[in-house]
C-alpha cells in the first residue's frame, strides 16, 4: 500500500481508481473542479477513517469520492456517489496547532475554517435534539445517503 499523504496523491487516486473517464476529465480539464473536503472519523456509513472529495464536471454533474483507509486489508477502498450525507460532526481537520500556527494536511480539506464551521454546527444540532439526533444526518438538503455506484 502507498501512503496518500498529499492532495495530488488522493486526487490521482480517485482518478485511477474510479475507472470513469467523466471524473478524470473533471479532474484534469479546465471547467471541472475538485474539493477536498477533509478527514472524517469514522466515515459513515462505512465505520473507517478516510476523505471526502467532491468532484464536480464542467457539465454541473457532480460526485462524491469517500477514499478510507482499510485497516483490515491494509489499502484504501473507493467509493463513489452521485449522492452523500456528510458526516460533518466526525470531520477531523485542524486549522491550528496548539500554538495558533496555521497548518494544511489533507485532513483540513480545501477549506478547513468552514468545514471546521460545518462540524461546530452539526455538534450543537446533535446537542439540541438528541432524541432525533441521526449520525449519518448532519448535513441537511441534497447530500442524501445512497449507494454507492461503483
Amino acid at each position: 500500500m502507498n501512503r496518500i499523504v498529499t492532495r495530488t496523491q488522493l486526487v490521482e487516486f480517485i482518478c485511477k481508481r474510479s475507472g470513469r473517464s467523466a471524473i478524470k476529465r473533471a479532474c484534469y480539464e479546465t471547467g471541472g473542479k475538485v474539493v477536498v473536503l477533509g478527514g472524517f472519523k469514522p466515515l459513515l456509513p462505512y465505520d473507517y477513517p478516510g476523505w471526502i472529495v467532491t468532484i464536480t464536471s464542467r457539465f454541473d454533474r457532480t460526485w462524491y469520492a469517500v477514499v478510507l483507509g482499510n485497516s483490515d486489508t491494509y489499502d484504501y477502498d473507493l467509493h463513489i456517489h452521485s449522492k452523500f450525507r456528510i458526516p460533518w460532526k466526525n470531520y477531523i481537520g485542524r486549522f491550528y496547532d496548539q500554538d495558533r500556527t496555521c497548518l494544511y494536511s489533507i485532513y483540513d480539506g480545501d477549506n478547513p475554517i468552514e468545514a471546521d464551521g460545518r462540524r461546530h454546527l452539526a455538534l450543537q444540532q446533535s446537542r439540541d435534539c438528541p432524541a432525533e439526533a441521526d449520525p449519518t444526518a448532519d448535513t441537511p438538503g441534497e447530500d442524501q445517503a445512497e449507494e454507492p455506484e461503483s
